[in-house]
């Protein structure tokens, strides 16, 4: 069981323990209320009950008495009387009927006889001057006795009845507002994200009750999973943008190789070259036109493995100083071959460095491949450079060409994906425009970067770094 559940259970426990313990006070307290009523003397709710009698004997309004009575002076004469029984006149003993001390309760059938002194209110006040004798219908006093009996029991517990449903009230008012009307904006929002809307948000007040942690948490996921949807939704985007790029990069860059293999083939089909030197020079120019293709066709598949995420880099320690003297002489060839001057100045220490040498092979091919691309000198030159930054623990390395160079405006546009797509193309200068982009990929993969420097007309060079171990 979570946190919040014990806690939501604790709660209501506890409400529930609350709850049982005002009734039991209550019915408690009216239990004792209902015994003092019921031990309460006759007297005190037969004195309510002629109240208004009384004040008319006071005031001598004999005859206005509702009930049964007659008048006692000091001597037990009988001065006023409206029971037929007793006339005015007659002689009592006023000592019996006052012998109970003022709570007479002589049973006559079904009848209370009470005695309540009169007060001289003319006179000194205080001093009594008459004695009202009361003859009460029992079931007066009782029915008044049994009023007040159920209402001091019924009261208190419809009392605590109504306190219990405002407080029902109040919390299910409080938890629709909490916890009903929060899941019932989250369904409308997850209802916009079916239609595609992940950019509109939703906000939670936050408070701190136990049990709006759980609306809280609910509303966090949705709020992740809105992301990765939105995520994914962009991604998509990019990726048919990407696709659509690449058609068109596609049926332009591959059109200008292949038609040239297509002639030279079938120049060599129909016997066009009449001797072997020429049939030679066809087969050498299919056989550059196709080394063209493959390069294209593997930056393709890079670019597309690179904007997957999917891009192969393969890490091994090795130490760097054996790895350029190693590639030097293979960087020399190739540039030989391309008629171009190529230098390298290595000063390196023996240290480990974590990288894909593939990879970083295909960088630094790249670079010296579009310095002898982007160079219309006669002597065409490439200078190699690598060093140690002993303070940032990192391997520069420079490749720098003598050739065209870019123009400022072109500079933060030649690492993006087709950036010759938007140049004039030539079958001098073959190529995708997703070397630079890939060259980009690959550094970043070791944690490294790549930036260009350059000037028309006089040359790039294009400098990047690796991490030390």
């Amino acid at each position: 069981m979570t946190r919040n559940k014990k806690s939501m259970l604790l709660c209501s426990m506890g409400t529930i323990l609350v709850v049982s313990a005002l009734m039991a006070l209550v019915l408690l307290g009216s239990f004792t209320r209902y015994q003092r009523i019921q031990e309460e003397s006759p007297y005190n709710r037969g004195r309510l009950l002629v109240a208004n009698d009384l004040e008319a004997i006071d005031q001598e309004s004999y005859e206005t008495v509702k009930e049964k009575y007659y008048l006692l002076d000091l001597e037990g004469v009988v001065i006023y009387s409206n029971i037929n029984q007793i006339e005015i006149g007659d002689k009592k003993n006023l000592q019996e009927e006052l012998q109970i001390d003022h709570a007479v309760l002589e049973h006559h059938n079904s009848q209370v006889k009470l005695v309540f002194p009169i007060y001289n209110q003319s006179k000194n006040v205080g001093e009594v001057n008459r004695f009202a004798v009361f003859y009460v219908e029992k079931k007066k006093l009782e029915e008044d006795s049994l009023l007040n009996s159920w209402w001091a029991v019924v009261f208190p517990i419809v009392l605590l009845v109504g306190v219990i449903a405002i407080w029902l009230i109040v919390r299910e008012i409080r938890w629709k507002r909490k916890v009903i009307q929060p899941i019932e904006t989250l369904i409308e929002h997850s209802k916009t994200m079916i239609q595609g809307n992940y950019y509109q948000t939703i906000q939670l007040d936050r408070k701190k009750d136990d049990y709006e942690s759980c609306v809280e948490k609910l509303y966090y996921y949705s709020g992740l999973m809105q992301d990765e949807l939105r995520h994914k939704s962009e991604r998509e985007e990019e990726l048919n943008k990407v696709q659509r790029e690449l058609l068109s990069c596609i049926s332009h860059d591959l059109r200008t190789p292949v038609s040239t293999i297509k002639a030279h083939a079938e120049a060599l089909r129909d016997h066009v070259a009449k001797d072997e030197k020429r049939r030679e020079e066809y087969v050498i120019t299919i056989i550059q036109k196709t080394d063209i293709l493959s390069k294209m066709i593997k930056d393709l598949l890079d670019h597309f493995n690179a904007q997957l995420g999917q891009l192969a880099i393969k890490k091994e320690d090795i130490y760097i100083d054996e790895y350029f003297e190693t590639y030097e002489k293979e960087w020399s060839v190739f540039c030989s071959h391309y008629h171009t001057a190529f230098q390298m100045q290595a000063d390196l220490p023996k240290l480990l460095v974590s990288m894909d040498v593939d990879r970083i092979s295909q960088v630094i091919y790249n670079l010296i491949e579009n310095g002898i691309k982007y160079n219309e000198n006669v002597q065409k030159e490439i200078h190699l450079k690598v060093w140690y930054d002993e303070f940032g623990h990192k391997i520069f390395i420079s490749i720098k060409d003598n050739g065209l160079g870019i123009q400022m405006t072109d500079i933060p546009y030649v690492f993006q994906a087709f950036y010759r797509a938007e140049k004039s193309r030539s079958i001098q200068i073959p190529g995708s425009g997703l070397g630079l982009s890939i060259c980009k990929r690959i550094v970043e993969a070791h944690d490294g970067e790549i930036e260009v420097k350059s000037k028309t007309n006089v040359g790039s060079e294009f400098i990047f770094y690796l991490q030390v171990s």
